[in-house]
């Protein structure tokens, strides 16, 4: 091991948390993850895997990190005082349903996938689960589509960013978002497959709904109204399609990211 590494035990990390709780988010203003981490030196983590990582540390504010294995249900759980996480997936892992779990400060999740190759990969169901106050969701990178359910009943959700879905948008994968507004599919090459209009059940996009944009390239603006199910969801009075281009979505993610 290098001399400007330590490992840490999860022991070490256990205790490290109880510090934080005790003097620091009591006594002054939330720290992020990365503050914590330079208070105690460059830690090497290479030995622990991501639900140990997480496990022994209370998150504050806003974290991002790299995932080095597939994360499993409650690998992100119960940390109260998280409001953003990134999760870079781009190694080729995946994660799993209820994999990020009462979090009930958490607003924002971005979650990365490779975008030099397709993945084989559907998101699960329920990948967000028990954190009432989600507002914003962006999926960057290349998979193949949602799954039953993928993203139901977050009432405080108003935005989903895509970039890129191969094949579909399942059936009830936004079922019950009330105040979701804006969806937002950046794919240039197709049209993805919306199995059933029930994917926005319960939404403004709904028939009774009071209304919501689909933001998808402009080149593919005549094809989403004129294909199975999507068209059906176009026709709604109070629902609009809109171009990308020209739109606040251009230059930046949903969570206000650049896009290079």
């Amino acid at each position: 091991m290098s001399s400007d590494k330590v490992l840490i035990s999860r022991s070490i990390l256990d205790n490290l948390a109880n510090t934080i709780n005790e003097k620091i988010i009591k006594e002054s203003d939330p720290i992020t993850l990365n503050e914590m981490i330079n208070a105690v030196g460059n830690i090497d983590t290479t030995s622990l895997k991501e639900d140990d990582w997480f496990s022994g540390i209370v998150p504050v504010g806003e974290v991002s990190f790299k995932a080095k294995n597939n994360l499993p249900s409650r690998a992100i759980a119960g940390r109260t005082y998280l409001t953003k996480i990134t999760v870079d997936l781009t190694d080729g892992y995946t994660i799993s349903g209820w994999t990020i779990q009462a979090c009930p400060a958490l607003k924002t999740v971005v979650l990365i996938f490779p975008s030099d190759y397709l993945m084989n990969f559907f998101l699960p169901l329920n990948i967000i689960y028990d954190s009432g106050n989600i507002e914003v969701v962006v999926i960057r990178g290349k998979i193949k589509g949602t799954s039953n359910q993928t993203l139901m009943n977050h009432k405080k959700l108003t935005v989903c960013d895509i970039e890129y879905l191969d094949s579909r948008v399942d059936q009830y994968t936004f079922n019950q978002c009330s105040v979701l507004t804006a969806v937002v599919l950046r794919q240039e090459e197709k049209v993805p497959h919306l199995n059933n209009i029930s994917a926005f059940n319960g939404t403004p996009f709904a028939s009774s709904g009071t209304g919501g944009t689909l933001y998808v390239p402009s080149a593919l603006i005549a094809d989403y109204q004129a294909a199975t199910n999507w068209s059906t969801i176009l026709g709604y009075a109070n629902n609009s399609i809109q171009a990308i281009e020209g739109s606040i979505y251009e230059t930046q993610y949903a969570d206000g990211t650049p896009i290079s």
